[in-house]
């Protein structure tokens, strides 16, 4: 080992040590529940502190070696090379499967840090008091489990083996280059999206953790559920924005005009978020009416089951998927580990329930709270559809033997119905009140929005077909109605619904007070920030189901055989070929050789501009990758692929045109901003994401 990457063996020490730390926070807390000695809480406090420590320092370390080109380590030259970007090097961490674990470890270390801090401030809570220690118990837990993966499992600091030596640097040649990153993953959002899936799924550990702590103790207040509701926000923000980055990235990088194909993986992301959004909900149902408690402990857990569910998909094999880790033994550690925290978290919900049934009981079908639970059960099924659609090609294969694929018409089918019902309870709930609502008032609140929903959606319907005119579809007017008007409908009732509520609302007040109408607006929205921010969160989910809409259905796609000079016409554009040019590694003076083309656009509105496809061929991976060619505009992008090359000068070529798909980021910009503004500490101390 050369005598600079010496600290690489002190980082895997520290892993080690970590794993140390963790064991002796977990006997902390038992000893010192069973002598009844607070100073060993304190002690496993700081040993809880210590462990992310440790485990960051060994993350820091690998990032070091990746930066240093620390290439004599076998995970750090099969994700790295001397001409990479820094900042690849430093994505390298969470790359592959080896550090993506420790990367996870470390950021369990820094949020149970975070936490720890939080029982600090409040030491004299005396409900924090009781729970702090289980609360160790079950972080410690956690932290040990990834610890030992990845000490003795996965190891990103391993050496090569001498068999790898002996093949490929006979004769102890230096190892002085990395075989390369992915290609697939040198790209932008690869420094984004991991990293926010990451963070947001580790931030669903203190939910889980609080929920179990409370189930061991059988708390039956309402401390553990307010301690979690921005934990809860904090993770659900961030498993949001790496679902639409991982779109954005599939539509960036893979070629196919489009951003979600319901792969493996994709789903895997997805799934917590509906448990996630379910137990934001029943958090408002608890404290408002103290009811749900068992169930809202069943969604902490389910939550958290569903992220290491979504870590042991991409790294057991049991699926294909482009974003896959591949198999091996750690698979099986993680299915374990899952088993385990199922099984432990139903045996305490078990126990006990009998003590955590609440005295207050749901009225009647036309309140917010029925409401509710009836959107938990909605969301769960679609969560529960997209699972089983996800491992049927597994289940048939041991059940039926034959692996039965499952494709995006099979998800569309089964998934559609559910959604559109949520988005029509999304628009129903802020007509309703808690406890009980009258049919009148029920009818008065939300006969007008229904009203006026129906032009809008279908003026938006029309607007997207007039985008596409002059291109030929295989739209019939069937799938016009439904699913297209349907879900659009259904999407506009929630605008048109929360926007009457707010200027109901606004005006009553308005005329009580003397205010001004917008004097009014941001008195009532600062005083209410949770509710008003939830309301702008079901706006921007509005945003985004119309463009998922527009731009799924009405996408027009067109290939084509070109040669330099030749000119194709594509709906409102003229789109010729102008130019290709082709370079060689050393030519280009990066990691790669490269095609490009350029393409000359003029559309019928608007100025002329140029678009340049690339085809780029990494020789260490010896894999070809397609860089697309994107120009955004507010009503449609034009999305060209380089798809490949022939021998005669031809160049095939694949055109999409995508209305109206810009909505579907500006929905998910909704949708944080309404988060965030959701959980700041303003106004009243209500709870949830909408009140």
């Amino acid at each position: 080992m050369p005598h600079e990457f010496g600290y690489l063996e002190f980082s895997r020490a520290l892993v080690i040590l970590g794993a140390g730390l963790g064991l002796l926070t977990i006997l902390l807390v038992v000893l010192g529940d069973w002598i009844q000695d607070r100073r060993l809480v304190l002690a496993a406090r700081r040993s809880l502190v210590a462990t992310g420590g440790a485990t960051v320092g060994a993350a820091i370390g690998l990032v070091a070696g990746f930066v240093n080109g620390a290439y004599d380590r076998s995970y750090i030259y099969d994700y790295s090379e001397r001409g990479l970007p820094l900042s690849y090097k430093i994505a390298g961490l969470w790359g592959g499967l080896d550090g993506s674990i420790l990367f996870w470890a470390a950021l369990i270390g820094v949020v149970g840090g975070i936490v720890a801090y939080g029982f600090r401030r409040d030491e004299g809570d005396r409900e924090g008091r009781r729970l702090e220690p289980w609360v160790y118990l079950v972080f410690g837990s956690i932290q040990l489990f990834f610890l030992v993966v990845v000490a003795f499992v996965t190891n990103p600091f391993e050496l090569h083996s001498a068999a790898f030596l002996a093949q490929n640097f006979p004769n102890g040649a230096p190892i002085l280059d990395g075989s390369g990153l992915n290609p697939l993953l040198v790209n932008y959002w690869m420094l984004i999206h991991p990293p926010c899936l990451y963070f947001g799924w580790v931030v669903y550990t203190v939910p889980f953790c609080f929920a179990i702590a409370a189930l061991i103790i059988g708390e039956q207040g309402n401390y553990w559920i307010t301690k979690i509701r921005r934990w809860t926000m904090l993770g659900w923000l961030f498993n949001t924005t790496g679902v639409i980055l991982g779109g954005l990235w599939a539509y960036v990088v893979l070629g196919w005009g489009g951003y979600w194909a319901w792969d493996p993986v994709e789903n895997a992301s997805f799934l917590p978020w509906f448990a996630s959004t379910a137990l934001l909900h029943s958090i408002m149902v608890q404290e408002r009416r103290g009811m749900m408690r068992s169930w809202n402990a069943f969604l902490a857990t389910l939550v958290f089951v569903l992220s290491i569910f979504g870590t042991y998909l991409t790294r057991s094999g049991i699926v294909n998927s482009v974003h896959a880790f591949g198999s091996g033994p750690v698979g099986d550690w993680f299915l374990g580990f899952l088993l385990t925290c199922i099984a432990v978290c139903l045996f305490l919900i078990t126990l006990r329930q009998p003590s955590m049934r609440s005295p207050h009981r749901i009225e009647t079908l036309w309140s917010r709270e029925a409401l509710f639970v009836i959107n938990n059960f909605v969301l769960l099924a679609i969560a529960s559809s997209i699972l089983i659609l996800t491992l049927w090609p597994k289940i048939s294969h041991e059940f039926f033997g034959q692996a039965i694929s499952v494709g995006p018409p099979t998800y569309n089918q089964v998934t559609v119905p559910f959604f559109v019902l949520m988005l029509l309870i999304s628009a129903v709930g802020p007509a309703l009140g808690w406890i009980r609502t009258s049919p009148r008032v029920l009818l008065r609140n939300l006969l007008l929005p229904a009203l006026v929903s129906v032009p809008i959606a279908a003026t938006i319907q029309w607007g997207a077909e007039l985008i596409r005119a002059g291109e030929t579809g295989d739209l019939s007017w069937a799938k016009r109605i439904y699913p297209t008007f349907v879900v659009l409908y259904s999407a506009t009732l929630i605008a048109i619904s929360l926007g009457y509520e707010v200027l109901r609302t606004v005006q009553n007040r308005s005329r009580r007070t003397g205010q001004g109408l917008l004097e009014t607006l941001v008195t009532i929205t600062v005083r209410n920030n949770r509710r008003y921010g939830g309301y702008f969160v079901h706006v921007g989910l509005a945003v985004i189901t119309t463009g998922i809409v527009c731009s799924s259905m009405y996408r027009v796609e067109r290939e084509f055989k070109m040669r330099t000079g030749d000119q194709v016409q594509v709906g409102s554009y003229e789109i010729s070929l102008e130019n290709a040019q082709t370079l060689d590694q050393a030519e280009s003076g990066k990691v790669f050789g490269l095609q490009t083309l350029e393409i000359g656009v003029r559309p019928e509105f608007g100025g002329a501009f140029r678009m340049f496809p690339e085809k780029r061929h990494y020789p260490k991976k010896n894999t070809m990758v397609t860089e697309v060619e994107i120009h955004r505009g507010m009503l449609e992008d034009l999305y060209v692929f380089f798809q490949s090359s022939g021998e005669d000068g031809s160049y095939n070529l694949v055109i999409f045109r995508n209305p109206l798909i810009m909505l579907v980021w500006a929905g998910w910009i909704m949708m944080i901003l309404g988060g965030i503004f959701a959980a700041l500490p303003l106004g009243r101390k209500r709870v949830g994401l909408a009140d």
